[in-house]
This record gives structure tokens, C-alpha cells and sequence, in this order.
């Protein structure tokens, strides 16, 4: 059983799963590398209870123009990015007690920027995104508007998809 089997509504849901890494350092020579401060290293869960997803995605097509002919010539290299836009709402319901507050989320609305200002990738989890195939996207842009409600906070995150790569650093022993 995933994380979200256990909630409600889970189709407009989203968790999201960072990891905060460890400092790593390379020496000058770049003969290693050394992990900093590792019994730091931790994971983040936001559950995300309002949430609005939307995908597009481009093709990625050569166009060449032949000389003499209307119109161009056209390739197709790949699929390009999934291109995810969320509308997230917080606020200061907390849907274990099922209770509201008037006040406005400061903590939920801090957590999730701490989260947004990090440079890794986030895990995603949402049935939405799983028929993309869609489980790793990077924060591009973020956007918040001071809203007139005391105790909600929108937020829209547009995020680039992402897929896990394994790269093996080879150092030249001369």
C-alpha cells in the first residue's frame, strides 16, 4: 500500500518526497570525493491535500527548409519534458482532527518554501501523475499571491519531469 492509498480523496493529492543531501566536496586534484556530514542526511513528506496538476509536453521536431519546396521538411528527434504546472492551495485545516483555523498556514506555507528553495529533484506521488509515468520533477519557478483569505495560501509550482540517471565518475590514476 502506497502513502496515498490511506487518504480520502486522494486524486487531487499530491505527496511530495525531497531528500537533503549531505555536503560533498571534491579535492583539487579531483582524485576524491569526500561526503560531509552525512548523519544528516534526511527525507521530507509534504502531503499535499488541494492540489491542481497540469502536464504538457512538447515534441522535440527538426524542421529543414529544402530549397525549391513550399513548406518545411519534418524529423522527430524525441519526446521532450513533461512540462507540470501544480495550484496548490494551503491551509490551516488539519484534516486529522478534521478542524479549521482562522489563521493563515505560516508554518505549512514555510515548510513548503524550504522545500521549493532546494536544488533537488522531488519525488512525486499522485495516481494523476502515475498514468504520465511521472514520479521525479525539478522546482523551475514558484509563484505566491498575498491572498485576502486569513487562512489559506495558494501557490503555483511549475516543474520540469525528471527520470533517475546513474553516472560513474572514473578518476585517471596517472
Amino acid at each position: 500500500m502506497n502513502d496515498l492509498e490511506s487518504h480520502e480523496n486522494k486524486f487531487n493529492t499530491l505527496l511530495m518526497k525531497f531528500m537533503i543531501y549531505p555536503k560533498i566536496e571534491i579535492s583539487e586534484d579531483e582524485k576524491s570525493i569526500s561526503i560531509i556530514d552525512l548523519q544528516n542526511m534526511k527525507f521530507k513528506e509534504i502531503l499535499l491535500n488541494e492540489c491542481i496538476i497540469t502536464i504538457s509536453q512538447d515534441k522535440n521536431i527538426v524542421s529543414t527548409t529544402i530549397p525549391g519546396r513550399a513548406g518545411t521538411v519534418k524529423e522527430y528527434i524525441s519526446d521532450g519534458d513533461y512540462q507540470i504546472t501544480l495550484d496548490i492551495g494551503l491551509s490551516a485545516f488539519n484534516f486529522n482532527e478534521k478542524s479549521n483555523s482562522f489563521e493563515y498556514p505560516i508554518s505549512n506555507v514555510e515548510e513548503f518554501l524550504e522545500m521549493l528553495r532546494l536544488s533537488v529533484p522531488i519525488t512525486l506521488q499522485s495516481d494523476f501523475l502515475n498514468a504520465f509515468e511521472i514520479d521525479t520533477a525539478i522546482v523551475k519557478s514558484y509563484n505566491l499571491q498575498q491572498e485576502t483569505h486569513s487562512n489559506r495560501q495558494s501557490i503555483v509550482v511549475n516543474m520540469i519531469s525528471d527520470s533517475n540517471m546513474l553516472i560513474k565518475i572514473k578518476f585517471n590514476e596517472s
